[in-house]
């Protein structure tokens, strides 16, 4: 159902740009009062200024857009002023200055206008680019659209939730179109529009830019990795919870490159949900607001940037990885022609809301109450007291939010879907290791011998496979198509997709015998099963052959 922007108009995005102002002036107090304090617990200012300095120099060497000369004479200043040794409060004023500079880049807007259009233009637009099938019938529309895309979850709960406390959507990230994905699964589940976090990267298009620096997308800027910085981006984010807006934060911090579901996840932004009920606890008592957490799995037959992902993870692994600036996603032409092979597959794609849960991993009922492993309702606020007192605790807050974020892991596995590309997928890569045994996984990618597999022995192996993941809830579950297919057609269902989009498919048919013949696809698809040892198992070829 697609909601009316009318219903919605209460929700606290609709107030963003009336209180955007004040939220940067927020932000910039909250940092120079956190440094101006006698008993410091943060680090030294001097040390902290100086830091920012040997970075931002080095970046703004030679200032290119969006950078412009002022970024780089306010980062002058404060060298000259460090320099010079300059009183705490000349160095408060410069860090108020900057930090504000900051605070103004990091913040994005709210039109309602263009709200407007990407929820009444748009998503038929879109409907039309990805089924251009239903353009002869002329059955273009969201409708067209609704039919590829299944949205799960407990919606009608999640509506009420957002109506009465704040919602943070957590979810798993493969694909810069997943931000796009997100927007529409809140948009048919009739959730209010949200704030979230966008790489600066992204805003570099004009099409993308326009739209997201005007639908809440804040920008986060990768390459200032120092410590002031993060602290505002955490101050913007807490600052902007507490004003009520619901947000998006995807905790794996960026595309998956490996192809797995996350398991290590960032949980800096999403810490400041706690922080921001802490602080909702200590000025309005009883009456602070709540906050839910709402994981949510991204499942796709098909990823857009497959290619460009898994070889980045097998360059970078074990390594800081680099920001991709050049991908499937920054070309029309590819985003099109994936977009036009997953909209034209019976599969379709798959959203799903996973069951909220509060800052502290407890799942709550559809009223927002907190409940505890045995169903029983408990008061989330004793968790966050010292003798009858809240208060903010960073040791203790983090281990709160890293204890979800083992929850946010259990509930990525559960609701992850698996197609017939991740299954099949899974048999070849086991074939591959037993074919080429005692060997790395380089070795094993970069092994001149042509590997081929008998197609009926494949089959009975996807067999096997979707037995082992119908026997392991917990661990995901198969698509529902691929549920009523059995291991001929889900290889079948599996060849088909990968034809047609990729450079190479992963694998083809040839006669009686399936040829592996994009290894690095192969690797990147099956690893969606990474955590599924049951699935993995039964992938193993048995007595040498598949």
């Amino acid at each position: 159902m697609m909601p009316l922007v009318q219903a919605l108009s209460s929700s606290p995005m609709f107030r963003f740009d009336g209180l955007r102002s004040g939220i940067i002036e927020e932000v910039t107090e909250r940092i120079v009062d956190a440094h101006a304090r006698a008993e410091r617990t943060v680090e030294p200012l001097d040390r902290l200024l100086n830091e920012l300095v040997i970075h931002e120099q080095k970046r703004l060497r030679h200032v290119h857009p969006p950078d412009t000369i002022e970024d780089k004479r306010r980062v002058d200043d404060i060298a000259r002023a460090l320099q010079r040794r300059a009183t705490e409060g000349e160095l408060l004023e410069l860090l108020r200055r900057q930090a504000r500079a900051y605070a103004q880049d990091i913040a994005g807007s709210f039109s309602n206008p263009t709200y407007k259009v990407a929820t009444s233009v748009l998503p038929s637009l879109l409907s039309l680019l990805l089924t251009p099938q239903h353009l002869r019938s002329g059955e273009f529309g969201l409708g067209a659209l609704d039919a590829r895309v299944r949205i799960d979850g407990d919606i009608e709960q999640l509506r009420r939730l957002s109506a009465t406390g704040v919602l943070v959507v957590v979810p798993t990230h493969l694909s810069n179109l997943d931000s796009p994905l997100v927007g529409y699964a809140l948009m048919r589940a009739g959730l209010p529009p949200m704030a979230y976090g966008a790489g600066k990267n992204l805003f570099s298009s004009p099409l993308t830019s326009f739209f997201m620096a005007r639908l809440g997308a804040y920008k986060v800027d990768r390459r200032l990795g120092f410590p002031l910085y993060k602290e505002i981006l955490k101050t913007f984010s807490q600052v902007i919870l507490e004003e009520g807006l619901h947000s998006i934060f995807f905790p794996g911090g960026t595309r998956s490159r490996s192809g797995a579901v996350e398991s290590k996840l960032k949980l800096g932004l999403a810490g400041t949900a706690l922080s921001a009920y802490v602080e909702q606890l200590r000025t309005l008592g009883p009456g602070a607001r709540r906050f839910y957490f709402v994981p949510m799995t991204l499942n796709t037959p098909l990823v857009l940037e497959a290619e460009t992902l898994i070889e980045d993870y097998l360059k970078e692994i074990g390594k800081n990885r680099y920001i991709i600036e050049d991908d499937e996603f920054s070309r029309m032409g590819r985003v099109a022609t994936y977009a036009r092979k997953v909209m034209t597959m019976d599969q379709g794609l798959e959203l799903r809301f996973c069951a909220p849960r509060d800052p502290f991993g407890n799942h709550v009922d559809a009223d927002g109450r907190s409940l505890d492993s045995h169903g029983r309702e408990i008061d989330p606020a004793r968790y966050v007291m010292r003798d009858g007192v809240v208060t903010h605790h960073a040791g203790r807050d983090a281990e709160y939010t890293r204890e979800l974020g083992r929850h946010i892991v259990d509930d990525f596995r559960e609701g992850t879907s698996y197609f017939s590309t991740h299954i099949v997928s899974a048999a070849l890569f086991a074939y591959l290791e037993a074919e080429i045994p005692g060997s790395d996984l380089y070795q094993r990618l970069r092994h001149p011998r042509r590997l081929v597999v008998d197609a009926a022995a494949l089959a009975r192996r996807v067999d096997a496979i979707k037995a082992a993941i119908i026997g392991a809830p917990a661990l995901g579950r198969l698509a529902q198509r691929v549920a009523d297919m059995d291991g001929q057609e889900i290889v079948d269902d599996a060849l088909s997709a990968f034809s047609g989009y990729h450079t190479h498919p992963a694998a083809q048919r040839s006669g009686s015998v399936i040829e592996l013949v994009d290894r690095e696809l192969i690797l990147y698809y099956r690893n969606r099963l990474a955590h599924h040892g049951p699935a993995l198992e039964a992938a193993r070829p048995v007595g040498g052959g598949t």
